[in-house]
């Protein structure tokens, strides 16, 4: 095997290397999302269930959970901004 076999095959290696810790990243961030969202939607399952509250499908309250969470990441970083703003204006008022 010559020099240039050699450089080939390494090249070939290293793309085959990043791909599959490409694909084993993916593999396990989809993994935690699954079981995150598992979490909330069981969890919202049971709570509804404890509550008497009614769903036409499981398809409507994973839209629902969805829907939460497009929500809270629209609002949180609005309530971050507002409470820093709040704590400066009262730390500039406790100083007059």
């Amino acid at each position: 095997m010559n020099h240039k076999e050699q450089n080939e095959h390494s090249k070939d290696f290293n793309l085959r290397s990043k791909l599959i810790g490409i694909v084993s990243i993916t593999f396990i961030a989809a993994m935690a999302l699954a079981v995150i969202f598992g979490g909330f939607f069981f969890g919202m399952k049971g709570l509804f269930s404890i509550l008497g509250i009614t769903y036409a499908s499981n398809q409507t309250l994973a839209l629902f959970i969805l829907a939460c969470f497009a929500v809270g990441l629209i609002i949180d970083p609005l309530t971050k901004i507002i409470s820093i703003i709040l704590a400066k204006s009262l730390s500039l008022k406790k100083t007059a």
